[in-house]
């Protein structure tokens, strides 16, 4: 067996280290079951011998549904990053699955053995499903000394949602492609490229919807092959915040990630009198390439640290009370 990657450092050399037997446990592991049973077994590995030792110590890490205070639940999600401080989230028999108050939750993270085009179709989706949990809550518009409570203040930063693979089902060369986002274009890794590449197979999608919504309003009433395909698209909203994926880690390939700016803001209208916002996400790709020292697992996992000390100042101003009272 080949010999991990060294530093140097000896923070980065241990961290580099335990990586690189991970990725080599993992294969082991899927040659042997295969890539459903390792479903589990990938999530155990990456959370508890490489997230826990490394993230601050106020950072809990679960799997489950990400709530509100009005009941409606996420799709389920393999790593929930949450902030302890903030609000307990409600386990189940002291794992650490459950169900975990918006608010609190820092980041979601897919881990699987092996990315697949597959992969992403259902990422899109519960990154979405996700994203409707906290966009746009129905709040009562009460005012408290001129002013409307903090938590009836809308949520501006999106919850960044990450996937993680062991392996990828692309070529084993890893290179940089040119791709367009937009009018911009960016030099990113291939499992970024695919990434995009689903970002415009959902547009696709979305214009197939409503090619076939105008058809049926044209030429009514809807025949049963349109009603059925409607059935299999996503609804009209999910093309909206599909952006809410930010970025891709491929241990020992690539790490591709949309830049992410937090900005402290005064708004008037609320009590709180500043606040802090993740103003712009996905502005700017970019990609670190595995290379002798795993510069992809260790930009990854400093990225999440960051995050851990950063998304904990976006909903300090909210109040948790709300989840105690029935809502009217």
């Amino acid at each position: 067996m080949s010999q991990p990657p060294t530093s140097t450092n000896p923070w980065t050399a241990y961290v580099t280290a335990r990586m690189a037997a991970l990725i080599v446990e993992s294969k082991s592991i899927n040659a042997a079951f295969g890539h459903n049973t390792l479903r589990g077994s990938a999530r155990e590995l990456f959370v508890k011998q490489f997230l826990r030792p490394f993230l601050p110590p106020q950072i809990g890490i679960g799997t489950g549904e990400i709530i509100n205070h009005l009941g409606q639940r996420s799709r389920q999600v393999d790593v929930v990053l949450y902030n302890i401080d903030r609000i307990a989230p409600a386990l189940v028999n002291g794992s650490d699955a459950g169900v975990f108050p918006w608010e609190c939750v820092i980041a979601v993270i897919e881990v699987k053995s092996r990315l697949t085009a597959q992969v992403w179709e259902d990422a899109h989706l519960n990154a979405y499903s996700v994203d409707q949990i906290y966009r746009g809550l129905a709040e009562p518009d009460l005012l408290i000394d001129g002013k409307r409570p903090n938590e009836n203040k809308l949520s501006t930063t999106p919850i960044p949602y990450y996937v993680f693979g062991f392996d990828s089902d692309l070529k084993e060369k890893t290179e940089i492609k040119s791709v367009l986002n937009g009018t911009q274009s960016f030099d990113i890794g291939q499992e970024g490229a695919r990434l995009f590449s689903s970002f415009d197979a959902l547009n696709r999608k979305a214009r197939e919807r409503e090619e076939i919504q105008q058809l049926i309003k044209t030429h009514p009433p809807a025949t049963p092959e349109q009603k059925q395909r409607l059935r299999e698209l996503p609804a009209d909203d999910f093309y909206t915040y599909r952006s809410d994926v930010l970025g891709v880690c491929v241990a020992g390939k690539e790490w591709t990630h949309g830049h992410i700016r937090f900005d402290d803001v005064v708004d008037p209208r609320y009590a709180v009198p500043d606040h802090r916002t993740m103003s712009r996400w996905n502005f700017c790709w970019s990609t670190a390439l595995s290379k002798e020292k795993l510069e992809d697992v260790l930009h990854f996992l400093g990225h999440l640290i960051e995050l851990s000390c950063e998304m904990p100042k976006c909903t300090r101003h909210y109040s948790l009370a709300r989840y105690l009272v029935e809502p009217k």
